[in-house]
């Protein structure tokens, strides 16, 4: 169940799988961040886990069944690091995130890809691989622009 999607001049891939818990989706994200390292030349993919909304604001429509409260979702450009991550969250439950839930994410991955060719050209201190690492009752709010809001945002 991937969505593919045409964004800044680029065949994007997208799939997400669902966990019956919080622990279970952070250990399916933790194992398969591990695993998925960058070989030379590859674009790597963005994880992204996600929680239950805890209060009632307006959220980005993402698709996810309603039974299902936490899931981890990768978008890539490359096909073969897309189908490596799903093989690695196996133990989720795929589902088919909808097109503005996708664009936000590759709005994200796209900004984050874009430091990373910066500080790749000598004009970014850092760059590589970001891991953002929330304790459980922390989350992060993402805006339809990709941008990351991370205080006063907290789960339930």
């Amino acid at each position: 169940m991937t969505v593919i999607r045409e964004q800044y001049g680029e065949t994007w891939y997208v799939a997400a799988t669902c966990y019956p818990s919080a622990l279970m989706a952070k250990n399916a994200w933790e194992h398969a961040n591990a695993k998925l390292k960058l070989a030379p030349g590859e674009d790597g993919c963005g994880l992204t886990r996600l929680a239950p909304n805890p209060d009632e604001t307006p959220m980005i429509p993402s698709g996810i069944p309603n039974d299902a409260l936490h899931a981890v979702v990768c978008v890539t450009t490359d096909r073969r690091v897309l189908d490596k991550a799903m093989r690695l969250l196996r133990g989720g439950t795929e589902w088919d995130p909808v097109d503005e839930f996708c664009d936000t994410l590759i709005a994200r991955r796209a900004r984050m890809m874009k430091g990373r060719l910066a500080w790749s050209l000598g004009q970014q201190k850092g760059g590589g691989q970001v891991v953002i690492r929330r304790p459980e009752d922390h989350g992060a709010r993402v805006f339809e622009s990709g941008q990351v809001h991370e205080g006063g945002f907290r789960d339930a």
